[in-house]
C-alpha cells in the first residue's frame, strides 16, 4: 500500500482534531493492490491495483447527501480520523471506496487522486475555468502542484507563486506543468 500525508494527517499529529477517534490508524490518500474481497463481489479481484477514496461512510440521507455534497455530510466518517486509515498494514474499506487503478498511474499517483479530486472539484465546479484566463496559485505545495495540473489541462495559463524556501518545488512546477513566478 502507498499512502501520503497531507496537512490534515499533520494537524491531528500536532494539535488532534474533534474528528479525530482515538485510537485510531491514521492515512487517507492510499492506494495498494487487494489481498481479498467480501462475499457477492463481482467486479474487484485479489490482485487487482487500486485507489481509495476517504468516505468510509455518508448517510446518503442528510441535506448534504442529498446535494450530492457527500464530503460535508453530517454523518461522515473517514478512514484515517473515524476509521482505521492507510497507515495500517492492512485496510477493510466498503465497496464504495475503491476505485480501479489502470496499470500506467503509479500507487504514489494513484495515493494522490484525493488531493487532485478535491483541486478539480474546486477549480471546476466551484471557479468553473473556461479555458482562458490567467490563474495565479500562491503556493507550490501538494495542492498547489496539483491544482496547476488541472489549471493547465483546462487550458489556462497558471502561474504558481512561492517563497524563497519554494525554489526547489518551483524549479520542478515549472519544467513539468506550468509558468512559475
Amino acid at each position: 500500500m502507498r499512502t501520503v500525508i497531507c496537512a490534515t494527517g499533520l494537524g491531528y499529529i500536532r494539535f488532534g482534531s474533534p474528528k479525530l477517534r482515538l485510537p485510531i490508524i491514521l492515512g487517507h490518500e492510499a492506494s495498494g493492490v487487494i489481498t481479498g474481497i467480501g462475499k457477492g463481489e463481482k467486479e474487484l479481484h485479489p490482485g487487482d491495483r487500486v485507489a481509495v477514496t476517504n468516505d468510509y461512510y455518508v448517510s446518503g440521507t442528510c441535506r448534504f447527501c442529498m446535494e450530492g455534497a457527500t464530503n460535508l455530510c453530517v454523518n461522515r466518517r473517514s478512514i484515517g480520523s473515524a476509521e482505521n486509515g492507510s497507515f495500517a498494514e492492512y485496510m477493510v474499506v466498503p465497496r464504495s471506496m475503491i476505485l480501479p487503478l489502470p496499470d500506467s498511474v503509479s500507487f504514489e499517483e494513484g495515493a494522490l487522486l484525493e488531493v487532485l479530486a478535491c483541486c478539480t472539484h474546486a477549480l471546476h465546479t466551484q471557479i468553473r475555468l473556461e479555458g482562458n484566463e490567467t490563474v495565479l496559485i500562491l503556493g507550490p505545495g501538494t495542492i498547489g502542484a496539483c491544482a496547476a495540473m488541472v489549471v493547465k489541462a483546462a487550458g489556462c495559463k497558471v502561474i504558481v507563486a512561492g517563497l524563497a524556501q519554494d525554489a526547489e518545488r518551483l524549479s520542478i512546477l515549472k519544467q513539468k506543468t506550468c509558468w512559475v513566478s
